[in-house]
This record gives structure tokens, sequence and C-alpha cells, in this order.
């Protein structure tokens, strides 16, 4: 199928609608100029001063010079820096490259190698890391890049340089091109359970249209105070509906450095926050160190979750013990997004991760021969809609085989339709594990032994072995009590589930890796276990 003809079909139809980023913050911009917008641990700026500080890092982006279409990779923590030099790059129309802060060389080098940036963009001291001098110092392998441009305190013996810092507000009158619906909003990158990541490229116009319907969805409006604690450099929290969102909604913005429990419980204390997004790791650390703080966190409504599963008895405890309305979600940077209704009753709400936010977005859930499968049935999630996008970067070779003949994305996730309608996740393709001729989903046989006693925290997964083809093994947190692996197969045994679901193997540590997500980092833990 044609993907860009698909594509068009949407905009002849009027469901995609030629406007950009920088033209939802200007109408919010006229309506509203003195309200707050944005706030992070060094200043606060109104709509107005917001714009006003857009324009300025525009000026600055003018005078390197960049023009129209040239790239800028941006590598900052949360703040108003990073969604001003966002917006910058939208009214020039140049394209914005999202790196995340715990990318180092190896990503930098990968990925701008590619995309070919004229200008970098980073911080010069973030959690004790200078980012600038990192670039600056692999200068012989990124040699496209004209200039370092640095949040503060930035000097370069071996490239041209900018402090951002330098710039004070100016009411600059732009000679800024008309941005249109068709630009590229933003390069953005895969989670990635492949080595490197993969580029998606956000167009404008698909992308606005996907912040409007997670808007409608998720009921942001001028009243939303959000506090964005995952990096605004994924898709999640800067669009879904996220930073944007509330932006475009004329709500206000709080930038978290981390999402450390002691910092966002500040900010909810003292701006009165109302939402926010978070993955499950992150919202269990909170619960762990709720008692902890003697301020008022009552203001807090409204938590969206998403990137990962969480058990719907430890959501149902969360939600009791904050006081708060969780919405679980589903997303790609490569397109869907679903959420479940605010309305929706708990065991929908905390139990599934609801339908797609357009009505125009069409999910199917197939097997491995791509035959469609029934409700309840558990399959490969495919997907196409107004804001999926049209392919990776550069990757012609991945693109052929990740869209179907009709024009669904393969995205890889297992998950099942339920009597109702709504999605819920079961996992990875990729993580399913084969075990002689028998397919064991990791997700089930987690839920099970975290049902066991001594068992709090605990990953699947499968290693490769000469007689099973595939065994299942079982990395266990430590807690102070010890048990065998005879214990957990009598407690199966006990439950009646099927012997081949057994783990053959456990492992004990002290702390399962995470990645930059919130999951799981099971590459990491297969990684460990094919070396031993």
């Amino acid at each position: 199928m044609n993907l860009r003809a698909h594509f068009d079909g949407y905009k002849s139809a009027n469901i995609l609608k030629n406007e950009t980023l920088i033209e939802n913050l200007y109408k919010q911009v006229e309506i509203r100029p003195n309200k707050t917008a944005v706030i992070d641990k060094n200043q606060k700026l109104t709509y107005k001063e917001l714009f006003e500080k857009v324009k300025t890092f525009a000026k600055v982006f003018q005078n390197i010079p960049l023009s129209k279409k040239d790239r800028v990779m941006i590598q900052l923590p949360n703040s108003i820096e990073f969604i001003a030099v966002l917006f910058a790059c939208n009214l020039l129309e140049l394209e914005p490259v999202l790196m995340l802060p715990t990318h180092r060389h190896s990503e930098i080098t990968t990925i701008a190698q590619i995309l070919k940036p004229k200008v970098y963009v980073g911080t010069t001291n973030y959690l004790g890391f200078n980012f600038c001098e990192m670039v600056e110092e692999n200068l012989d392998s990124l040699d496209f890049i004209d200039c370092i441009v640095a949040d503060k305190d930035f000097k370069s013996t071996e490239v041209s340089y900018l402090n951002l810092d330098d710039y004070k507000f100016e009411n600059y009158d732009l000679n800024a091109p008309k941005s249109f619906g068709g630009s590229i909003g933003a390069y953005i990158l895969t989670g990635g359970t492949t080595s490197m990541p993969k580029i998606i490229p956000k167009i404008n116009e698909a992308y606005v249209y996907n912040i409007k319907k997670a808007i409608e969805r998720c009921h942001f409006n001028e009243g939303t105070i959000y506090l964005a604690v995952l990096s605004i450099a994924h898709d999640y929290p800067l669009a879904n509906p996220g930073v944007l969102g509330t932006l475009f909604s004329g709500g206000t913005v709080i930038f978290a450095e981390t999402t450390s429990f002691d910092e966002a419980f500040h900010w909810i204390n003292k701006e009165r926050v109302n939402t926010t997004s978070v993955v499950p790791a992150v919202i269990e650390m909170w619960a762990e160190n709720y008692d902890w703080f003697p301020g008022d966190l009552t203001s807090l409504k409204h938590v969206l979750i998403g990137a990962a599963q969480i058990d719907i008895e430890k959501l149902s405890k969360i939600e009791k013990q904050f006081g708060v309305t969780i919405q679980q979600g589903y997303g790609l940077g490569e397109g869907i997004t679903c959420f479940t209704q605010l309305n929706d009753p708990p065991e929908i709400r905390l139990g599934t991760q609801g339908k797609p936010i357009s009505e125009h977005d069409e999910i199917k859930i197939i097997d491995s021969n791509r035959k469609l499968l029934n409700p309840l049935e558990i399959g490969e999630i495919a997907e196409k809609g107004p804001y999926t996008f049209k392919g990776y970067f550069a990757n012609q070779n991945l693109n052929s085989k990740v869209f179907t003949k009709d024009g669904y994305f393969l995205t890889g996730d297992l998950g099942y339709i339920d009597l109702t309608g709504n999605l819920v996740i079961a996992g990875r393709v990729d993580d399913q594990i084969n075990r002689l001729g028998e397919n064991i989903l990791p997700k089930e046989v987690e839920a099970i032994l975290k049902e066991y006693k001594y068992i709090k925290n605990c990953a699947v997964l499968g290693v490769d072995d000469e007689e099973l083809g595939q065994k299942t093994c079982a990395c266990i947190e430590k807690t102070d009590h010890l048990f065998t692996i005879q214990d957990l197969r009598d407690f199966f045994e006990d439950k009646g589930v099927a012997r081949f679901k057994v783990p053959d193997e456990i492992y004990f540590v002290d702390k399962l890796p995470y990645s930059n997500i919130g999951k799981i980092d099971k590459k990491k833990l297969s990684e460990i276990f094919n070396k031993d």
C-alpha cells in the first residue's frame, strides 16, 4: 500500500488540517497573554513571556545562521529552555531532533551521522555531566555541526558557540517563514528494544491532531496544572497530552528535572499540581514514600499511567492512597494512542489500556500468519490512523517489514481486545518464550510469581537452551526470605498451573534494571544470562 497516499486521504477528508505546533501555542498567547504558562526551578513565565523567549531563541538561530529545514539536535533536561527551543525551531521551520538526557556519545554520534544536524543545543550541567563538552570532544565524527548552543557558561576553541543565557527577552519582529502542516514538527526516537534507537519523523499536522485528541480523552483544560517528571524528549510526556496538550489547552506546565519523589512532591505542594504522567516504576516509588512528605499533596487529582503494565490491585491502592483518578494508556511514538475514559468503571479504567483516542484509528489483533483474531485471543497489535507515521527515517529495509499490505503498522506488542472493546497489553512479541514448542507469555508467569508471598518484583524471560529451545528464567528481587525453585514448583502446582509454565531457573538480584522509560530492561537481563 502507498502510505503517503493513505496519509493524504486523511488530509483530503479534512481530518488532518494544515496547522503546526507554534500556531496552537500562539492561539493561547492571544487568548490569555498574562496567565502563567510554564514554571521551572529558575523562572516562571506567562504565555506572552514564553512566546517572547521563543522569538528570542528563533533570532539566535537566524543569526547562526540557520534556515528552513536545517536540523537542530536538542539535548536538554526538562526546562523552559527545552520547550522554547522546540517552539523556536517550529517557528522557523527548522527540524528539531529530540535526544534523551541518558544518551551519550554512542547514541549522539549514530543519530547525528544519519540526520546531520547543523546545531547541537545542550546543557553544561545536568546531574554533574557536561553534555556540551561531550559533543565538543567528539567533533571529529560530528564535523557537520557548525555551532554548539549551551544553556549557559560554555566556551569552545573547536567550534562556534553561543550561550542561551546571554540572550534576554526582546520583542523581535521576525521575518519567519510560514510553517505548513506537512513539515517536520520533531524527530523523536524509539525507546528501543534494539541496540540503537530508531528515528520517527513527527509531521506537524498529524502531531497536532494526536495532541488534540489526547486532550479530549484526558479532559485537559485551562485549569490543568501539569507536572512533567519524565523526560519530555519522550513522546508520552511531551504530547500525549503532556506538555504540549497542557499549553494548547491554556493550562500551566511545571518542569521537574527528575522523577524523584522529593522533587515531585515539592512541586505538587508548592504549585498545587493537579495532573501528571508517570510510568509504573515512578508511581510505585512515590507510593512507598508518600507518608514521608510533610507537605500537602491533596491538589493532585489526575494521574496518567503508561509505558508498562502494572497490577490492578496496586493501582487501586495507589488511587486510594493519593486520592486520585488514574487513567491507563498505551501508545507508540510511531502512532496509536489509547486511554481509558475517566468515567470508566475501575475494572476497565485500571485493568485495560482503553480505546484509541480517535474514531479514525483502527486496531486489529493478528497471529503470526497475519490472520485476524477474535476478542480475548492474544496476538500482535496492528494499527493505522491519521497520526500513524509513514515509516522510520532512512530505514527502508525495516519499513518494508513493519507495515502490512493494507497499511497497518506492526507494533511488535502483544495484546487482545476484551469483550468491552478495550485493549489489554500482554507483552512483546519478541518476549514470548518458545519452550519445547509451547508458547509462554512472560507477563502471565510474572503475575503468578507475584502472588507468591515472598516475591515483590520479578521479570521472566527466555534464554536459549540446547535441549529446550528456550528455557524460562525468573529474575527475582531479593527480600528477607529465601526460597528454592522447588518451593515455586510446589506453589505453581497448588495453583493448578501447567507444568511447562514453571520457571526452569531462578536468579536473585538486589535490584532489577530499568530502561529510561521505566520498563524493566529485559535486554540487559538477557545479555547477563546469555553471557553466563
